[in-house]
């Protein structure tokens, strides 16, 4: 039997320190989650390059702006998607943890794409 085994399935690798702590874990931790973060990263990339270049059109002639307006209107919808991810590291780093800010901005982002 391997020196690092433990009876969990979920969690086989387990390590006791001198004080007496058991610490468990996973084999193979990221395979779940990069699969996550892949296939959103590819959902989040799809939408984004499929609303882009019908916006401009969709709020000149749908919305009624002109041409200025429109083109304010998708830099400031660039700089919001471009700059979320700095807030996003600020808060997984000090508050909620990587994976939690990640479920959260993701369904953020897929909100303001149904609305």
């Amino acid at each position: 039997m391997p020196r690092f085994s433990s009876e969990q399935s979920s969690k086989p690798l387990s390590w006791t320190d001198a004080s007496g702590n058991t610490y468990s874990y996973y084999e193979h931790p990221f395979l779940k989650s990069v699969i996550f973060i892949l296939g959103q990263e590819l959902c989040e990339r799809l939408a984004y390059y499929g609303l882009t270049p019908n916006l401009q059109t969709f709020l000149k002639e749908f919305a009624g702006m002109d041409d200025s307006g429109a083109n304010s209107y998708i830099s400031i919808f660039n700089s919001i998607i471009y700059l979320t991810p700095l807030v996003s590291a600020a808060l997984s780093d000090t508050i909620l943890g990587l994976y939690v800010t990640i479920v959260i901005f993701s369904l953020i982002y897929a909100c303001g794409l149904v609305y």
